[in-house]
């Protein structure tokens, strides 16, 4: 049985799935103009999604190349990534104006 994440704004219930840590091994395969044959890299990356302090997702992604190091002894890291997620949906007048004025009306979406 699914259980939805403590905290977890109603509205980004469609999002819930995605909240915990992901990670997998891959390859990465490049073609040279010079070369016969690709190159062929293994990578890992991980992704940490969690519920944040507002309407949104909050992700945090990794990346690494596995045994690159010359000696084939050390993972090289890769630039990470972090970002968040929300439901596009339409404004309404409960929603926060300009520099985060208070919204006059009632929200749609209640919890």
């Amino acid at each position: 049985m699914f259980t939805l994440p403590e905290g977890l704004p109603v509205e980004l219930n469609p999002l819930a799935f995605l909240v915990g840590t992901w990670s997998g091994v891959g390859v990465v395969s490049s073609k040279f103009v010079n070369a016969e044959e690709p190159v062929e890299q293994k990578f890992q990356q991980q992704l940490t999604f969690s519920v944040g302090t507002g309407n949104y997702i909050t992700y945090h992604s990794t990346s690494r190349l596995l045994g690159l190091a010359t000696d084939g002894s050390e993972d090289i890291e890769l630039p990470a990534e972090l970002g968040f997620w929300h439901l596009v949906r339409n404004a309404e007048s409960a929603d926060h104006g300009p520099t985060l004025l208070p919204g006059s009306g009632e929200p749609s979406i209640k919890s």
